[in-house]
């Protein structure tokens, strides 16, 4: 499948960037660097609708032309997992979802991400 092609041959990339460029970044862009892990529940048209959402959003920047970009401007890699949990998990993982949300936990880069637990989305770097 192509999607199992990506992910190994994507693996690395995070791993790679935290030892070879994030230490020669300067601290604004250090800054906005991170990791979100947010778990929603959420149904297929859902999820479709959000997957365009974002598309929408990174459309102009990935579409514009190059002379057109910002003079201070550098290439920033946005990776995104997007992973269906299989049917077995959805009675027990809901239970910690709500829970999790209700104690208004937020994960940050660097932190597992468990069932609940919001990266940005959760308005948390």
């Amino acid at each position: 499948m192509l999607s199992q092609q990506m992910f190994r041959s994507h693996a690395d990339v995070p791993s790679r960037w935290v030892q070879e460029v994030e230490p020669a970044l300067d601290t604004t862009w250090r800054g906005l660097a991170g990791l979100a892990n947010t778990r929603v529940v959420v149904s297929a048209e859902e999820l479709a609708a959000i997957e365009e959402g974002i598309e929408r959003i990174l459309a102009p920047y990935v579409t514009r032309d190059p002379a057109e970009r910002p003079a201070d401007g550098r290439g920033v890699r946005l990776m995104r997992y997007v992973l269906p949990e299989g049917v077995e998990e959805k009675g027990v993982e809901e239970e910690g979802v709500e829970e999790e949300q209700q104690a208004g936990r937020t994960g940050e880069a660097g932190e597992a991400g468990e069932a609940g637990e919001a990266g940005r989305a959760g308005g948390t770097r």
